[in-house]
């Protein structure tokens, strides 16, 4: 119980996207524009009492989640672009495991 109360609404909600999306797509990691595809077919930007409603606040949640540790960043260079791909941190997964026991007692 110790990580999901450290976690503010809007953090928790977006590291259930992440686990969605990687779970509905079979992927390891994630780029910011995988996701947002992910989010917006899921059509969030339309319920007003969501806290990642807004696209903004879903990208300035995965860095913070990335700061505190729950994602790791890893850069990549494709030709001239370069970009990042988020994979779950251990950190990640044991708080998922903690949501799941509060879930299924």
């Amino acid at each position: 119980m110790a990580l999901l109360s450290s976690l503010k609404p809007s953090e928790f909600r977006v590291l259930l996207l992440i686990n969605e999306y990687l779970q509905v797509n079979r992927k390891r990691g994630f780029t910011y524009r995988g996701l947002r595809a992910y989010w917006s077919m899921k059509k969030i930007y339309k319920d007003n009492n969501d806290p990642a409603r807004e696209w903004h606040t879903v990208e300035r949640t995965i860095r913070r989640l990335a700061e505190r540790g729950f994602l790791e960043r890893k850069f990549y260079k494709k030709g001239r672009s370069k970009y990042v791909v988020f994979f779950p941190s251990p950190l990640f997964w044991e708080l998922m495991e903690e949501r799941e026991g509060l879930i299924h007692g």
